[in-house]
């Protein structure tokens, strides 16, 4: 029978071919000794040193076996001849820059032909711990470009027969470059620099295909927070942790955060050679502004132009890290003088990295948003929430994390709907569901849409995180406005306009160590100085074998699902009362947009009722202005100023009036100092008629109204009503530019902590007894098409109801409104007798006059109705019929404000008005008016005892019945 090969023999046949390199595990790179000890075999402790080897495989074969590997994925070879037989217009259209207006059409050619045939390199590198020991990783992939390789759809087309994949993700797989053991410091990091310089050297030599030279450029680096750091030249954590190099206490403020823009890497290591202590670097000593004396922080701050010698130590140093903002040594590749500055023109090395900022925020939002809500259920639902979710967990995964944000969103929703938290935590919760989803949208998918809805999102999540969060309470301040949050919402919308954010998600290279810890684990003999060349091997040969589950594509499935339970996405909308509270933060928001607003209003914006919309929803067509750099055409420091030049050219635009902003004013700046504030008086006088409609929506649906049906409208939804209705129409839309019309909104709001007492005592007493009876008959006689007809007669007669309203409240002190009281009969009579009531108001009294004069006849019939019906016995059921019709049309007003408090206040100012209207058109003493009016009672009291006999569950009382037609009367004559 045949059996395996012995272990032994099959490891010598590997070392066999490993030396004749037909397994090939890369060069032996930065050999570094270990000390250790041992007992002999005669007890003695005896010394040990260990020389380990990192492995490298050049970029060189790497960049071949890539090219190789994505053959098949690459758009068609355009010919020289085709370039030459190409027009002016083709070419800027193929290459799609920004500035190329002064370039001849032969450059531009050249440039086409270049760009097209060069390919985007990311470098990542981290380390993690392998067999109880620090190992880093370094790894190569290939960002990815539509312009060179095919698409999805494309994918599917040239290869029918195969089964869909992800190109972007193909494309985007990494290749292991570097592994060896090193600790953290920048010392054993910085070892191996000088093996990467010698393969970036190499990097300009072409790579011929088909007999076409392609061309490799690092473009970019990604990795998490501290690799980034080392990458860049920036100190680890302290007060200048950001690679923007703002301070870190300093993150909270939006104003702030939004006028910083990552350095170059020019002008990074300008800045680090802008003193005279740069010169003691090396790379045993990479930190030479760590540890100085204050006679060198002096002199230091001397060759920097700063002068400070009365200070102390703490002082001095405080003063030169504010200058350096945290740039402590060169960046990692212009540690030697090998390489220079203009051979890394073109790398990147962004502020952000989606992955960790995502995780992290939404880790820190649900753990932090528990604790800002007064309302104790609800605070122990998002507790729940949060204890279900995250746990005890001390990290989570980036799929993990998208899939918690779904949840929170759809958990919020919920609540949201129920009235339980406000709409700014539901707004709070989808914005960063929506930035989630942008920040792990496909190359292909990217559009200027998306780039402009990444920009609002980022900053409607920040102000309600300032608005909803505040101050935290269950963590540090800057832990939750940390480096993460910074990053995300203030540099990843400047990334995206440079790179697809997907691209930098490094979530297929930090699997690896999970891969080379497995490895190691299972097959190796743990020996220092084996593991690195076992790992190597055999990750190698499990790469090439490509035979590993798609963690990627079961990911997206089950985040996408999930998703799907949302609510959809609508356009971006910030309401105008941000742009009266916080003008300077919305001003800096347009500043990073300035080339979408350039294209005019109802292009990318436009004003719709109470909002400023942008047109970035997902339902809408991107517009193809502006355009979107070509991958690798374009560095950030360019596009920063462009973007500069678009925001000057705005300020002109709108000072010619050729151009509209989204702004109430306007601030000027020069040279970082204010230089004038311009007033937006067109967008004002449009704002003041859009609020002036507003306003009028608000005097209708505040018109006293009698509900038709207590079941169908309760207590407290009125209350519920009513409030969103006034705080929100008369506070968030009219603001300080109508302060008259505030103080009546004011008045409203200061009465409502009254209204329901209210509601309790008058439904027990006086004419509101009367009132709930006829509710009662009418929840049997309720019609549609009467309740049609009776909403167009109460808006018609709201408005000038309102009007007269508003003025007899403007000269009626609130203190002379009394609430109702158990004798409220007694009081409503006393009311309308009273000479020191509000019948010295002639002004109020000519205008009821006038309206007397119009309603003459209406008047008469009304009178003469009355006297007929206190004739009658049976007066009880006319009353009730006629309620019922006041009812349907009180009914519609109700639906946009069922207020009954408001209905007991107008019930008490049409008695007045009644009584000035009698006053009036009769002119007789208020003596007299009173007999009569006891004459009438009597005679209607002894009718309505007798049927009260027959009928004693109706008790009807002659002011009662007066009080009614003259409620009547008044309705009808407004």
């Amino acid at each position: 029978m045949p059996t395996p090969k012995p272990v032994r023999k099959l490891q010598q046949e590997i070392k066999q071919k490993i030396l004749n390199k037909e397994l090939y595990i890369g060069e032996e790179v930065v050999p570094k000794t270990f000390h250790g000890n041992k007992l002999t075999q005669s007890g003695e402790l005896q010394n040990t040193n260990i020389t380990v080897y990192g492995r490298k495989i050049p970029l060189s074969k790497i960049r071949k076996q890539m090219f190789q590997d994505q053959l098949e994925l690459l758009r068609p070879i355009t010919s020289d001849e085709e370039y030459t037989r190409m027009e002016e217009a083709e070419i800027k259209e193929s290459l799609g820059d920004i500035d190329n207006e002064q370039a001849t059409v032969e450059e531009l050619r050249q440039k086409l032909k270049k760009t097209d045939r060069t390919r985007s390199l990311k470098m990542w590198h981290d380390h993690s711990e392998i067999l109880n020991h620090s190992y880093i990783s370094f790894m190569i992939s290939t960002l990815y470009d539509p312009k060179l390789f095919i698409t999805n759809r494309e994918y599917k087309c040239k290869f029918p027969e195969r089964s869909p994949i992800d190109v972007q993700a193909t494309i985007e797989k990494p290749y292991l470059y570097i592994l060896g053991q090193s600790k953290s410091t920048d010392v054993d990091q910085l070892s191996y620099t000088s093996s990467r310089i010698e393969d970036l050297m190499q990097l300009p030599e072409p790579i011929e295909i088909n007999g076409v030279p392609f061309f490799d450029v690092i473009r970019a680096f990604s990795g998490d927070g501290p690799a980034r750091q080392f990458e860049s030249g920036q100190q680890r954590g302290g007060n200048f942790s950001c690679l923007c190099g703002m301070p870190s206490n300093e993150h909270s403020n939006l104003e702030f955060a939004y006028s910083f823009d990552p350095p170059s890497i020019a002008e990074r290591f300008q800045l680090y050679k802008g003193g005279c202590l740069w010169t003691r670097f090396s790379l045993d000593n990479p930190s030479p502004f760590h540890n100085l004396k204050k006679e060198e922080i002096i002199e230091e701050l001397e060759a920097r132009n700063i002068y400070m010698y009365e200070c102390n130590k703490t002082e001095l140093q405080k003063a030169l890290q504010t200058e350096l903002h945290g740039v402590q040594r060169p960046p990692a590749l212009l540690c030697t003088q090998e390489l220079d500055i203009d051979d890394l023109a073109e790398y990147e090395i962004p502020a952000c990295e989606p992955l960790h900022d995502i995780t992290n925020v939404v880790q820190n939002l649900i753990t932090e948003l528990p604790a800002h809500f007064s309302e104790k259920s609800v605070q122990k639902e998002f507790e729940h929430f949060s204890s279900t979710t995250i746990g005890d967990k001390n990290q989570i995964r980036g799929a993990d994390s998208r899939l918690y944000a779904i949840k929170l969103a759809k958990f919020v929703s919920t609540l949201f709907q129920s009235g339980k938290v406000s709409e700014e935590v539901f707004d709070l919760c989808t914005a960063l569901v929506e930035i989630t989803h942008l920040c792990y949208m496909h190359c292909s998918q990217r559009t200027p849409k998306h780039i402009l809805r990444l920009y609002n999102q980022t900053f409607k999540f920040s102000y309600l995180c300032k608005s909803v969060i505040g101050v935290p309470e269950k963590m540090s301040e800057r832990k939750f406005y940390g480096s993460h949050f910074h990053s995300l919402t203030v540099h990843a919308p400047q990334t995206n306009r440079l790179f697809c954010l997907r691209s930098l998600i490094p979530e297929q290279e930090e699997r690896t160590f999970g891969d080379l810890r497995s490895i190691s684990l299972n097959t190796s003999n743990r020996q220092c100085g084996k593991i690195i060349d076992n790992a190597m091997l055999r990750f190698n040969a499990k790469q090439r074998e490509n035979t590993q589950m798609d963690y990627t594509k079961i990911q997206e499935s089950i985040v996408s699902n999930q998703a799907k339970f949302l609510p959809p996405s609508e356009d971006t909308k910030f309401p105008l009362k941000l742009l009266k509270t916080r003008p300077t933060l919305f001003q800096k928001h347009c500043e990073r947009i300035a080339d979408y607003l350039l294209l005019g209003e109802g292009k990318w914006w436009s004003l719709s009722g109470s909002f400023i919309v942008f047109h970035d929803g997902f339902l809408r067509q991107s517009l193809q202005e502006p355009r979107l750099p070509r991958l690798g055409s374009i560095t950030s420091q360019k596009h920063t100023q462009i973007l500069k030049i678009s925001w000057k050219t705005c300020i002109e635009n709108f000072i010619s009036k050729e151009l509209q902003l989204p702004l109430l004013k306007l601030k000027v700046y020069a040279d970082g100092s204010l230089q004038k504030v311009l007033k937006n008086e067109e967008l004002t006088k449009r704002l003041g008629s859009t609020l002036e409609s507003c306003h009028e929506q608000l005097h209708q649906t505040s018109m006293p109204v009698f509900p038709c049906s207590r079941s169908s409208v309760s207590s407290e939804g009125v209350a519920d009503n009513e409030k969103y209705t006034k705080d929100n129409i008369t506070h968030d839309y009219m603001g300080s530019l109508c302060e008259d019309e505030q103080e009546q909104g004011d008045w409203e709001h200061q009465s409502q902590a009254g209204e329901s007492q209210d509601v309790v005592s008058d439904q027990q007493n006086g004419p509101d007894q009367l009132e709930e009876q006829v509710q009662d008959q009418f929840e049997d006689h309720s019609c549609a098409e009467q309740d049609q007809c009776c909403a167009e007669q109460v808006q018609d007669q709201g408005g000038k109801l309102n009007q007269d309203v508003v003025s007899h409240e403007q000269n009626d002190p609130v203190e002379n409104r009394k609430e109702a009281s158990p004798t409220r009969k007694k009081s409503c009579k006393r009311k309308l007798f009273n000479e020191n009531d509000q019948l010295e108001d002639k002004c109020f009294e000519k205008q009821v006059q006038d309206q007397l004069e119009n309603q003459c006849c209406a008047e008469q019939v009304q009178n003469q109705s009355f006297e007929k019906q206190l004739q009658d016995q049976c007066c009880a059921e006319q009353l009730q019929d006629q309620c019922c019709a006041e009812q349907v049309q009180d009914q519609c007003s109700s639906e946009q404000l069922q207020d009954q408090c408001c209905a007991e206040q107008l019930q008490d100012q049409c008695c007045a008005e009644q009584v000035q209207d009698q006053c009036s058109s009769e002119q007789v003493q208020d003596q007299c008016c009173a007999e009569q009016v006891q004459d009438q009672g009597g005679k209607l009291n002894q009718d309505v005892m007798s049927h009260e006999q027959n009928d004693p569950g109706i008790h009807i009382s002659v002011v009662e019945v007066a009080l009614f037609f003259n409620l009547q009367k008044g309705s009808n004559s407004f």
